[in-house]
């Protein structure tokens, strides 16, 4: 608005004269430059108004087409006053949209991935409960089963084919209790996970790697 003014105020200044009448002159340059910055103001805020955090190149180059038309108009007619400084300053309020575009962009980002985090780890956490329910039963299934392996030995005066089994199912019996320890402990740790390092050339380009995390109980899942 001030260099809006400041170039209206040049106006003033203007010899041209219209009908011999010099105050007719530098009406007309007035009302001339206010056509030529009013096109000009509304076609670079029908531009900016367009502006995401994705497309700044496309409305910067609509912005100084708009200038070099208006500035081209204004030069080729007599006397009416221009300044570069108005693309400079329409500039500088596309780059502060555009800053303001990708901060409300990142901050939309941001709460995608804290939603997908919460997805993650409700998701990891009903997996470590059913994991935790399933090693449990395992372990429980072959304690039984030793139990009453060990009977039968007894009764049967502890025969070879007995003791072969009892030893297999005291084997089974430590790993399922072991098992249920790493179920019971993922189960109490639902923030821990996989780290992990992919490529994607369609998505990230040639030598470009994502580092991420998988609560997951299988992160190949």
């Amino acid at each position: 608005k001030e260099l809006g003014k400041s170039l209206l105020d040049e106006c003033n200044e203007s010899e041209l004269t219209v009908g011999g009448s010099n105050a007719q002159g530098k009406a007309y340059v007035r009302q001339t430059l206010k056509a030529l910055l009013r096109g000009f103001n509304g076609e670079c805020d029908a531009a900016i108004s367009t502006l995401k955090y994705s497309n700044d190149s496309t409305v910067l180059a609509k912005i100084e087409r708009a200038s070099k038309f208006y500035q081209k108009q204004a030069t080729t007619r007599v006397e009416i006053p221009w300044s570069v400084r108005l693309h400079e300053l329409k500039e500088d309020e596309a780059y502060l949209v555009h800053e303001n575009a990708l901060a409300k962009q990142a901050e939309r980002e941001e709460q995608l991935e804290l939603r997908r985090q919460e997805r993650e780890e409700e998701q990891a956490r009903r997996e470590a409960e059913e994991a935790k329910e399933a090693a449990v039963r395992e372990a429980e299934k072959y304690e039984e089963l030793l139990a009453k392996a060990r009977e039968e030995a007894a009764a049967n005066d502890q025969s070879e084919e007995y003791l072969d089994k009892i030893r297999e199912l005291e084997r089974r019996v430590q790993e399922a209790e072991a098992n249920k320890e790493r179920a019971i402990s993922r189960a109490q740790m639902t923030r821990s996970g996989h780290v992990y390092v992919i490529s994607n050339i369609g998505s990230f380009g040639h030598n470009v790697f994502k580092v991420g995390m998988t609560r997951r109980l299988e992160p190949t899942d």
